[in-house]
């Protein structure tokens, strides 16, 4: 997870010049916040970073009095026991810490007669007019929160209309964090413990040194850094309540500064809380959390924040006049009788139910008896490890067992829902955020398993005869195949009715064109997907019909077709068919290789036999698609289910009349066309022992069309292939029902999610944890290089060797880093990116002359729409470039050189000078020479566009600069010589130095206007050393995480975003790691361009690389050959 950054331009505090469609993406871009993250970055707010400087100037000013003058502006001593100070360690945010270390002064009442601090002039204006400015913006988000949700956008508005009385709890809290040593600290206490917000959302404003974190999703803390000019805007928990959990609030903390690192951190938070009279009731109408009046609801997080029961008499008295003087206000019962944190319980049928079953919905859970630990874990959305989770079953079943001698699955179900309702985040089945069947299917395993275990011991076993019959689909009758019903995973099964303005005749007619365009060599491919989505009801019917798959291939041949297919498939189960399985294969597909593989070989002899014979047909075969083949067999040898069955293997030269059939599966069936996966360059598909398509290019597509006909014809997956095509469907193929299977006459009772699919899911979960926890998954940490500059040094031993451990931690465990107050403005980028824009604005007839092919340097010069494919797998990138790498002097530089080359050769001749000396001029000359044949030849740039060279060039140098201070920096953080890396880069700029800077372009793209599988930038590594990228505020980029997942690199204004490439990692022994990166397609109803620069820096052309320890972990290799080789996979070699 990463904290969106949306702008707020056209509806800040001072206008509201939106139009309705930039009105509804506002609106689109919060929702998509609020429920994925529960934080997002607010700019352009009309909130100005001056305001916020000021209050937190006059702030620090009371914060700096000493105590004894701060003590008579307690919160105790105000009518309202949330206005005023607050002293240090006095609140306790994580009950379980110490107090929290951090003073805080809470503006609720506005009124001028009250007490105000006295000794710090204009203190109560800043923080009223802070407040009215915090109080209007927030009334505007949560209009758009409303609107959000399709509900009246005053729903929530109406519910605040008393901010700023004493009506309602709203406040804004400027908070001082004083200086802190680490280990000076009590154990276990941070600046602010881990909570969530109470009200309805909260506006925060921290100074430049940061320090939150916020839980993921993923149950990890992540950075949510200070970003100067926007405001940090998250849910509060009465929102989430009060959203049925659509929006969601997250855990935060703000944790002790790194050892050595004591200054000071401020803030200002802005909790909005509804009035006090108001009733939270769930928006959707649901019954999900009972009705809570909202003073009750505060009074008692108040309580949990302060301590309950405290020997501070202010604290209960504030408390009692708290109570007191809201309770005329708040009708409706005591908040005792109002649980904070419901469990969504089974509903009931009725009053018929037998006690036996109503036990169990009304059985307690002990969480009393849970280990400390794992209550931590749990409060904190955090996954239990293997052993916690035993031991909450081991607790959990033996009071089961207390209640009843006779728990049936019914009972377990019943428990576990409850269990996990209470804390999803930690305990739901999920795989990718998606959840698996029911959510808690895992835990009704474990509770069933535990049960049986205990009774083991008193309970006589019985042996019970089976009767055994075969009845599955491989046993059937061909011309019932098709016909069996089956809406597993189906969302438009079976149609009631024609689309409008369709007859039997307009469905008859679009079938005939479908039958005339198959016929066709090259048909139109948007008139064959148009025709087969309007047909899709006619082609329901035939197959829930019953219609053979012989008679089904003559009347609608493109159904065995990728396009026809794969649209038919997404119009019954709403999941595109090859698009979902790629993205998921790239999400998850090397990390469940890598599980195969180090993990699983260990617990069966069996598999550790299977790998190896795998691995030893897939040979040196390299690419995704292989990949994908090595993910399918391991798959069917783990579940020990048989590959006969989902291929047919036959002669690479056979032909499909020449298969015998009745050698092949009923249901759908791969035909290998060759010995192996690996070594076929064929593929056909078996339905019904009919040959539906005869030539299939790759194994990727004949996975797909194989997975996808089980679907579209209604054919349930054989019983050899139970687990193997359940795990494909839930994990690759996105396909997750709560109830059902989808395998064939299951004869006795179990989970609707196959147990063995489920324990491997289960296992992937915790080794993934178990990685994270390890220390595997990253974040893109920001350095500063303050004192080392461009324009300075000034920098002492000790802070330098500070930024060297920065720079060295960031190499070596992300490849990643943002590099801030580098001297490189933010001016200076908008310039370049400014006059780069006008030059890919021009018609495509007037940048073709300054293509790469038309100067001396193939890397220098115009890249065009799709010419890259930096993803050889993929179509080509969807982005235009200029390469600047020929940096030509201008005329006067090269007279001022021929001048002075003259006069050289004059002062030789009378002065008698040394042949050592003739041979530096004779050199001269020769530069010389060289410049002037370029400028002859090759001097060409954008004549349209005034400046673009001078712009690019400027750049270019200041780039360069800066990285010859990075390089400097990374000899010295390996112990080397400063100069190691630095003395390989001398000729940047030259010819003899492949150093580029790409100014890049991404045109408007609708994202299902794009080509199959095609991104803006495809997924790749950097070549040489070095890059330097500069984005714009859209963003976009994503890099390859250690733990196998991308994470998002957001546009941070001001720095400079610089990564590892590959010959760098392989210089330094893979101690400094080249990280795979992309930019995606922009999300649907996205079309907005994009723009970057980036500096790719190279050693120089001579320059021979070697691993920079001594050992020879990698042969030497030549910089230029290397780049070379690189280049033609990129534009191809041909």
């Amino acid at each position: 997870m990463e904290i969106p950054i949306v702008n707020f331009e056209g509806y800040t505090l001072e206008e509201s010049n939106i139009s309705s469609e930039d009105l509804q993406k506002l609106c689109n871009s919060l929702k998509t916040a609020f429920t994925d993250v529960g934080f997002v970055y607010l700019k352009n707010t009309g909130i100005t970073q001056h305001e916020v400087n000021e209050v937190m100037k006059i702030s620090k000013e009371f914060f700096d009095l000493p105590a004894e003058m701060k003590l008579p502006l307690s919160r105790s001593t105000y009518s309202d026991p949330n206005h005023g100070w607050v002293s240090l360690e006095r609140e306790r945010l994580n009950p379980q810490r110490p107090g929290d270390l951090k003073e805080a002064f809470n503006t609720r009442l506005l009124q001028p007669d009250i007490k105000w601090p006295e000794n710090v002039p204009g203190f109560r204006e800043k923080q009223v007019s802070f407040f009215m400015r915090c109080k209007d913006l927030s009334l505007k988000v949560l209009k758009l929160m409303g609107r959000s949700l399709g509900l009246d956008p005053d729903v929530f508005v109406s519910a605040h209309k008393c901010i700023g009385t004493d009506k309602n709890g709203t406040t804004l809290r400027t908070l001082y964090y004083p200086a802190v040593q680490s280990d000076h600290a009590k154990e276990g206490q941070l600046r602010c413990g881990e909570h969530s917000d109470y009200g309805s959302i909260t506006l925060l404003f921290q100074s430049s040194e940061g320090g939150l974190e916020v839980l993921s999703r993923s149950g990890e803390y992540i950075s949510a850094p200070y970003i100067p000019g926007t405001a940090l805007l998250n849910i509060a928990d009465l929102m989430q309540r009060w959203t049925s959990d659509v929006f969601i609030s997250a855990i935060h903390r703000v944790p002790l500064p790194p050892p050595g690192n004591s200054r000071t951190r401020q803030s200002l938070a802005f909790f909005v809380h509804p009035d006090d009279d108001v009733l939270i009731t769930c928006c959707d109408g649901s019954n999900k959390y009972p009705p809570i009046n909202s003073v009750d609801y505060l009074m008692e997080r108040f309580k949990e924040s302060y301590g309950r029961q405290t020997q501070d008499s202010s604290s209960s008295s504030s408390i009692q006049k708290f109570a007191s003087s809201h309770r005329s206000a708040s009708p409706g019962p005591s908040s005792s009788s109002r649980p904070l944190s419901p469990i969504s319980a089974s509903t009931r049928s009725g009053s018929c139910r037998s006690p036996d079953v109503d036990w169990a919905d009304n059985f307690d859970i002990p969480w009393k008896k849970f280990p400390e630990e794992l209550i931590q874990f749990l409060k904190r959305g955090k996954r239990p490890s293997p052993q916690m989770r035993r031991e909450m079953v081991r607790i959990v079943v033996c009071d089961m067992m207390q209640k009843s001698s006779h728990i049936s699955k019914r009972h377990t179900t019943v428990v576990a829902k409850n269990i996990v309702a209470k804390y999803p985040k930690s305990l739901q089945d999920v795989v990718k955020g998606d959840i698996i069947g029911s959510g808690y299917d895992s835990l009704v395993k474990e509770l069933q398993n535990r049960i049986e275990n205990a009774k083991h011991s008193t309970t006589a076993k019985m042996r019970k005869r089976k009767l055994h019959t075969e009845s599955d689909t491989d046993e059937m009758p061909p011309e019932k195949t098709a016909a069996i019903q089956d809406t597993y995973g189906c969302i438009k099964w079976d149609l009631k009715f024609l689309p409008l303005g369709e007859t039997a005749e307009s469905q008859q007619g679009s079938r005939e064109k479908l039958q005339s365009l198959f016929k066709l060599n090259a048909p139109n491919e948007d008139v064959i997907k148009q025709l087969t989505r309007s047909t899709f009801y006619t082609q329901r019917k035939d197959i829930n019909n019953g219609k053979e798959i012989k008679y089904l291939l003559e009347d609608w041949p493109f159904l065995f077709d990728e396009i026809g297919m794969a649209i038919h498939f997404e119009e019954l189960t709403g999941v595109s068919l090859k698009e979902t399985f790629i993205r998921n294969v790239d999400l998850s597909g090397e990390r469940l290789l890598d599980y195969m593989k180090t993990v699983a070989v260990t617990k069966s002899r069996r598999f550790l036999q299977a790998v190896d014979k795998i691995q030893l047909m897939r040979g040196e075969h390299t690419g995704s698609s292989e990949d994908v083949m090595e993910m399918v067999l391991l798959l069917l040898s783990y579940f020990n289910e048989k590959e006969d069955v989902m291929f047919s293997y036959v002669e690479d030269i056979c032909l499909a009349g020449e298969v015998q059939m009745d050698q092949v599966p009923l249901t759908p069936t791969i035909i290998v066309c060759g010995q192996s996966c690996y070594s076929a360059r064929r593929w056909m598909l078996s339905v019904d022992r009919i040959i539906v398509q005869d030539s299939i290019p790759s194994f990727l597509s004949a996975l797909c069309l194989m997975f996808g006909s089980f679907y579209c014809f209604n054919i349930h997956y054989p019983a050899g292939l139970a687990s193997t095509l359940e795990f494909l469907q839930r994990c690759f193929f996105s396909i997750n029902p709560e109830k059902g299977t989808k395998v064939e006459k299951t004869r006795t009772s179990c989970l609707h999610v196959n147990n063995r699919v489920l324990t491997l899911i289960q296992d992937l979960s915790e080794w993934r944890t178990q990685q994270k926890s390890q220390g595997s998954n990253m974040e893109i940490p920001i350095v500063n290089f303050e004192g080392y500059t461009l324009e300075e040094s000034n920098i002492s031993s000790q802070d330098l060797q500070k930024l060297c451990n920065s720079l060295k931690t960031a190499f070596t465990e992300v490849g990643f880093v943002y590099l801030k107050n580098t001297g490189i403005t933010q001016h200076e980028v908008d310039e370049v990116m400014k006059i780069s824009k006008e030059f890919f604005d021009l018609p495509a007839e007037m940048k073709l002359p300054l293509s790469r092919s038309t100067y001396s340097d193939p890397n220098h010069g115009w890249v065009s729409l799709e010419r890259e494919r930096l993803n050889p797998q993929r179509p080509g990138d969807l982005k235009e470039a200029f390469n600047t790498c020929l940096l030509q002097p201008d005329i006067v530089c090269v007279l001022h050189l021929l001048l002075y080359n003259v006069s050289s050769v004059i002062a030789a001749e009378h002065l008698n000078i040394t042949s050592v000396h003739t041979v530096k001029i004779l050199q001269r000359w020769f530069i010389l020479s060289h410049w002037i044949s370029i400028i002859l030849h090759d001097q060409k740039w954008p004549e349209n566009v005034p400046g673009f060279r001078e712009k690019q060039v400027s750049f270019f140098m200041r780039c360069k600069d800066l990285s010859l201070k990075v390089l400097k920096l990374m000899g010295r953080s390996l112990g080397l010589d400063p100069d190691v890396f630095v003395s390989a880069h001398k000729y940047i700029g030259t010819d003899k130095n492949g150093t580029t800077l790409r100014t890049l372009y991404y045109p408007p793209v609708e994202s299902d206007h794009a080509k199959e599988g095609q991104l803006r930038c495809g997924e790749h590594s950097d070549y040489g050393s070095i890059t330097l990228v500069f984005q714009s505020p859209e963003g976009g980029l994503e890099v390859l995480s250690r733990s196998g997942e991308y994470i998002s690199a957001p546009y941070i204004p001001g720095t400079a975003l610089l990564n590892i490439a590959d010959l760098m990692q392989r210089w330094t022994s893979d101690v400094f790691i080249s990280a795979v990166h992309r930019v995606l397609l922009p999300p649907s109803g996205n079309s907005n361009t994009r723009q970057s620069l980036a500096f790719f820096v190279h050693p120089d052309d001579e320059a021979l690389i070697t691993c920079c320890d001594g050992s020879n972990k990698y042969p030497p290799v030549n910089s230029v050959d290397y780049l070379m080789e690189r280049f033609k996979e990129s534009y191809g070699r041909k």
